[in-house]
């Protein structure tokens, strides 16, 4: 929402809630067939906290008639808060539960991720005032990515997460294989779209943009702002192929890529440039 308003989109109404400034967004969205009858909205209202960026409330309706509504009561900011309303509240004896879910990722420092992906991770050249990196991670194998986990498996994954407070921007880099099996029906290598993803059936507007600036100057990507996912900037780079096997028959491609979140990068530890 933030985004949109500050991009001037003629959808975003200035309001006020509760007492505080807010942008009101009532926005039309795609139903989920997949998830059955009255199990998804065909329009959301979002009220965002212009001091904040936090959602005041967000009502989903289906033919007018209100599914869900979630909101939030008595804000306040610049108020000091005790340690005690960050403590959670644990039951005596937890039933446990085991989930498993593991990507690999183990935190290191910048130059641990060079060393184990293979490349120099790409860094932001500036961001805002206050914004300081938090944590980096890395990992040689990763799941799919994307809506319903379309894209291929990621491999030599480096992610580094910036912080100011509760705002945060994340900076992943990744390579991408065009060695899975080819598509029975096209004949073709798959294709990547979005790895962020917005979920099943939900569709977003990308607005295309040229990069100008840092390493990846010069590339393709494409920008995500929508009520619906995490604004972003991701962009696919094509890299050097290689005879993987050493046989014309079984000769597959194989290509680096940088999929990042900032237009501005630039690689880290200058030792070596990621191969695009």
């Amino acid at each position: 929402m933030t985004g949109l308003a500050a991009a001037g989109d003629p959808r975003i109404e200035a309001v006020r809630y509760a007492g505080r400034p807010a942008w009101r967004l009532d926005t039309p969205s795609p139903i989920d067939k997949l998830g059955g009858p009255g199990a998804s909205p065909d329009r959301i209202e979002y009220l965002v906290d212009r001091e904040t960026g936090l959602a005041l409330r967000v009502r989903e309706t289906l033919r007018g008639r209100l599914l869900q509504e979630r909101r939030v009561t008595n804000l306040r900011t610049g108020v000091p808060a005790p340690a005690s309303a960050f403590v959670l509240a644990v039951p005596r004896r937890p039933k446990p539960e085991r989930l498993e879910f593991d990507d690999r990722y183990r935190r290191v420092t910048l130059a641990r991720a060079a060393a184990i992906a293979g490349y120099a991770p790409l860094v932001p050249a500036a961001l805002g005032q206050g914004y300081r990196r938090a944590e980096t991670s890395v990992s040689r194998l990763t799941g799919r990515t994307g809506d319903e986990a379309a894209n291929p498996v990621s491999r030599n994954v480096v992610s580094t997460a910036y912080r100011r407070g509760f705002d945060l921007v994340l900076v992943s880099t990744r390579c991408r294989r065009t060695r899975s099996p080819r598509c029975a029906r096209t004949g073709g290598y798959p294709r990547w779209s979005d790895p962020i993803g917005a979920g099943e059936s939900t569709v977003v507007s990308e607005q295309p943009l040229r990069l100008s600036e840092g390493a990846l100057a010069g590339s393709r990507a494409r920008l995500v702002v929508d009520p619906q996912v995490t604004p972003h900037v991701w962009a696919l780079t094509d890299g050097p192929r290689r005879d993987d096997l050493g046989s014309a028959q079984r000769r597959a491609a194989e290509r680096r890529s940088g999929l990042a979140a900032a237009p501005a990068l630039t690689p880290k530890l200058g030792s070596r440039r990621p191969r695009r």
